[in-house]
Parts: C-alpha cells; sequence; structure tokens
C-alpha cells in the first residue's frame, strides 16, 4: 500500500477543468499538488503562479520524479494518447479529463497498458455520482415506471456566446479540431453519453448524430445524439455551448410514468394513476470521481467499473463524429 499522502501533479493547463482538479486536490488530504507542466509555457507558468507550485520544463523530468505518484491530465484531448502513454511507462497512475481519447482503438490500448501497468486510472465522470443519479437509478430499480421507452440527457452553457463584441467565455482552443477532436458533443456531450447508457444499462446499437455550429466556429456549439438500444428504447444525448437558462435535463419515460429532473426542481416522477408529481429525496452524494481515485490509489486498487464507463463513452463518441460527418445512422464499431 502507499505512502498515505500522495504527490500530484497536474499535466496540462489546456482543459478548463484543471484548476478545478487542481482545487480538488487541495482539498483533498491525503493529496498534495507538487508541480505543473504544460507544452504551452505561458499556461504552465499561469498555473503554477495559482497553486504556487513549481513549473516543470519537461514532461520527461516530471515523469522521472520517483517522489510523483500520480497526475492530473488535462491537456488537449488530441494529446492524451501520447502523454498517457508517457504517463504509463514511467509507473505514475492517472487521473483524466473526459474523453480518454477521441477513438476507440486509442482508448483501448490506454486502457489496457494502464491495467497491464497496475495503474490506477479513473476518468472524470462526476454526475455519475451524484445524489440525482441515485435518485433516479433508486426509481428506476422499483420498476414504476414500467418498461423504459426513452432516455434524454441535455446539458447546456453559454461558452460560446459572444456578447457585446466580448469573445465567448470558452477559450478558443475548445473551438479547435486538431487540439479539441470536435467541439461540444466530445467534451461536454460527455455527461449525456455516460448517463443515458447508464440509465438504459448498456450500449446503444447504432447511433445517429446532428450537429450545428451557429458562432462561426469550424466546430460544432449545439448537437443531438439519437442512440437506438435493444428492443424498443430509444436514448437522446445533447449537448449545447449556445446558453439557456437550464445547465440540465433528465426524461425518462416508461409504460406507466415518467420521470424528469432539472437542478431547480430536483427528481420527479408521476406514475400512472397519481394525480401529481411525487418529489424524490436526493441521497447525499457520493465521493467525487478525484477523491474515489486517490483512494483506489492509496489501497492498490484498480476501478474497472469506471474504465469501462471511460471506454463506452469514447465509443459512442467516435461513432457520433463519423455519423455527424456522414449524415448516417452508424454502428458503435465504425468509430475505432
Amino acid at each position: 500500500m502507499m505512502s498515505q499522502n500522495l504527490n500530484i501533479a497536474l499535466v496540462g493547463a489546456w482543459h478548463v477543468h484543471a484548476n478545478d482538479y487542481a482545487r480538488d486536490c487541495a482539498n483533498n488530504p491525503d493529496a498534495t499538488l507538487v508541480a505543473v507542466w504544460d507544452d504551452d509555457a505561458n499556461r504552465a507558468a499561469a498555473a503554477a503562479e495559482r497553486w504556487q507550485v513549481p513549473a516543470v520544463g519537461s514532461l520527461a523530468d516530471l515523469l522521472a520524479d520517483d517522489s510523483v505518484d500520480g497526475v492530473i491530465i488535462t491537456t488537449a484531448t488530441s494529446q492524451h494518447p501520447e502523454v498517457m502513454a508517457q504517463v504509463i511507462a514511467a509507473g505514475k497512475h492517472i487521473f483524466t479529463e473526459k474523453v480518454v481519447a477521441a477513438t476507440t482503438g486509442d482508448a483501448e490500448a490506454i486502457t489496457v497498458a494502464a491495467d497491464k501497468a497496475g495503474i490506477t486510472l479513473t476518468v472524470s465522470l462526476p454526475r455519475l455520482y451524484t445524489g440525482y443519479t441515485q435518485a433516479i437509478d433508486n426509481v428506476l430499480a422499483t420498476g414504476k415506471l414500467g418498461e423504459t421507452s426513452y432516455i434524454r440527457v441535455r446539458v447546456s452553457h453559454d461558452g460560446a456566446i459572444r456578447r457585446d463584441g466580448n469573445p465567448q467565455w470558452l477559450p478558443e482552443t475548445f473551438f479547435d479540431r486538431g487540439q479539441a477532436m470536435g467541439g461540444a458533443m466530445i467534451d461536454f456531450g460527455a455527461h449525456p453519453y455516460y448517463l443515458v447508457n447508464h440509465f438504459a444499462g448498456g450500449l446503444p446499437e447504432t447511433i445517429s448524430a446532428n450537429y450545428l455550429s451557429t458562432s462561426g466556429h469550424e466546430v460544432e456549439d449545439q448537437a443531438l445524439v439519437v442512440c437506438n438500444y435493444p428492443g424498443r428504447l430509444t436514448g437522446v444525448a445533447e449537448a449545447s455551448f449556445l446558453g439557456g437558462q437550464i445547465g440540465m435535463m433528465i426524461e425518462i419515460h416508461g409504460a406507466n410514468g415518467s420521470l424528469l429532473f432539472d437542478f431547480d426542481h430536483g427528481v420527479r416522477t408521476k406514475v400512472r394513476g397519481e394525480s401529481d408529481w411525487l418529489q424524490r429525496e436526493l441521497p447525499a452524494d457520493l465521493p467525487t470521481p478525484f477523491d474515489r481515485w486517490v483512494t483506489r490509489i492509496q489501497n492498490g486498487e484498480q476501478d474497472p467499473d469506471n474504465v469501462a464507463m471511460g471506454l463506452d463513452l469514447t465509443r459512442m463518441a467516435a461513432a457520433a463524429e463519423v455519423s455527424a460527418a456522414q449524415r448516417r445512422p452508424v454502428s458503435l464499431n465504425e468509430g475505432h
């Protein structure tokens, strides 16, 4: 078992959630942020100053430091395969922003290598561990909604909207296909992908994606992905950078009832024969993905369920990219 306190390095400050994970590290009593690396010296310097840790000029030098136990990977998505291969070769544990990689082949290679090396790999899938997801799971487990026919998860924020001549608040690098490997759907849309899968209990057979850009960028700022599951179940995953005052919506409809969720109203259900919507109690959130990662490392454990969900996420995102580009339904293996 590893020492109680883990030394963690931030590898990449490209992603908008890099500071969030650095904060998670600062808030975890068993982890200490000790260094930052980024291939952009200005980004590295800014993150290092913010968190009062050294900026290391070379990734190889950082990974050669035996005192570093694990790394948070928040590089450009395009860098994930190369960077993770180096981190695994150095024997460091990995906490990574979604997606693991943009293609199924790369994601599979990373996860297999991490498993063989005994690396604890955790993908940031935070909405799996919230109280509202647990509450929805509890409702579905009762069977009161009947056979599920439709699941929809939508996330939105205004990151692509320019106001009064000011640029959008999302960094321009998020709209660079060469770095981001896609637009709203491959990153922000990860949340609907893994939640629809989670509630459906598996992967869809085919995917049909529709991407739209209205903000003048080369990648989509709004997207809708229809997922056809075995039987009569349809899932819809949506992501938008074009605003709206409802940051997240979940709908689940079954033969006997319906479930709705948003941040303002919580989880509520209405079942056949009932005249009113029933408000459901939300359990406390489970530990965050970062805290789960730290605990797994300390216990010498891997997180196969999380890794499997991360792989499924890449399978869906990769297939959706093919579908949107070719304007046709595709099977999951076509994003390989």
